[in-house]
């Protein structure tokens, strides 16, 4: 009895053995799917030196990180850190030709001691159109029929929530006594111009609230309701500009490049490299289009942790 269920064991280990097993994985979004070390990318790197030598400083292109909410809608954006993009570059070895090309990310205006997940992913599509209210704008504001123009600059929207800061008088740019916070809701763009001591930048306790609407042709016009009750009519011939946003994370490039991980030091720094190999990828007429993506460790189960995302960078064939 005892050899028989032995053999049965063996039988039974040999099927098992034999049949191979299939796994259907879903597509993944950023914070989901195979996170792995940054060392076997670093491996990588350095095998690729040791084959074909140091890189070539004169095929190495350089490109920009946008933060997810400026190239992406809702929800992305919800948790971009401000200033982030400038402080964060791309470069790609070998965009043309056959070479393995090398991406290497150096990062700044993160979180300090914090780990990020990078994906390498294909291309996106921007297709929704919005408006980015980034700029300078000259601010025409009417009591009565007394027009005061103010000079109002927005340099952050960061999840539909706005900031900046202005002059009072529009004919002396460098004297900064407005604080301006707000929120952008499609076409509709709410103010809060808040006065402030120009050298010590406290409040000084006098405020106005500017609705407004951003027309077709990217002007803004509304009114204005001060803390003195005081109210009248607001207009600029400045515009915001019309942009178009893509909806969805578009996928990795190659499954041989899985999600890695880098940790920024105690200045919120940090380098990241992989390698990218073109004969593992699929030309189009002689060209493959990729982006980078940079995930932080806030609601990831929700995919909507991404920080940074690359231009789309096409590489050709030849």
């Amino acid at each position: 009895m005892k050899k028989l269920l032995v053999v049965l064991m063996v039988i039974a280990l040999l099927l098992t053995a034999a049949v191979p097993v299939f796994a259907v994985k879903k597509a993944e979004l950023p914070g989901k799917g195979n996170v792995i070390s940054q060392e076997k990318y670093r491996n990588m790197y350095e095998k690729h030196i040791e084959k074909h030598g140091e890189i070539d400083q004169n095929k190495i292109e350089k490109y920009d990180f946008f933060l997810s909410g400026d190239v992406m809608v809702l929800p992305y954006g919800q948790f971009d850190i401000a200033g982030s993009d400038e402080a964060s570059k791309l470069t790609v070895t070998n965009v043309n030709g056959l070479e393995p090309s090398v991406l290497t990310g150096k990062m700044g205006g993160l979180t300090p001691l914090t780990s990020y997940t990078v994906y390498v992913a294909k291309s996106y599509e921007k297709t929704v159109e919005a408006w980015d209210i980034k700029g300078e704008y000259e601010m025409t504001y009417v009591l009565g029929s007394v027009p005061y123009n103010h000079l109002m600059t927005i340099d952050s929207v960061v999840n539909n929530v706005v900031t900046g800061y202005g002059s009072s008088n529009a004919a002396m740019p460098e004297v900064v006594d407005e604080m301006i916070t707000g929120i952008l809701s499609g076409s509709a763009l709410t103010l809060t111009v808040t006065r402030i001591d120009p050298d010590t930048k406290e409040e000084t306790g006098y405020f106005a609230v500017d609705t407004l609407v951003i027309n077709d042709d990217g002007t803004l016009v509304g009114v204005w309701t001060d803390s003195s009750l005081f109210s009248g009519s607001v207009t600029t011939e400045d515009k915001a500009e019309e942009v178009l946003k893509g909806t969805a994370y578009p996928g990795l490039l190659t499954s041989n490049i899985q999600p890695f991980t880098f940790m920024t030091d105690e200045e919120g720094e940090g380098t990241w490299k992989a390698t990218l190999y073109k004969t593992e990828l699929t030309f189009n007429e002689g060209e493959s289009a990729f982006s980078v993506w940079i995930n932080g460790p806030t609601g990831v189960e929700n995919g909507v942790a991404t920080l940074l995302i690359s231009e789309n960078i096409t590489l050709m064939e030849e």
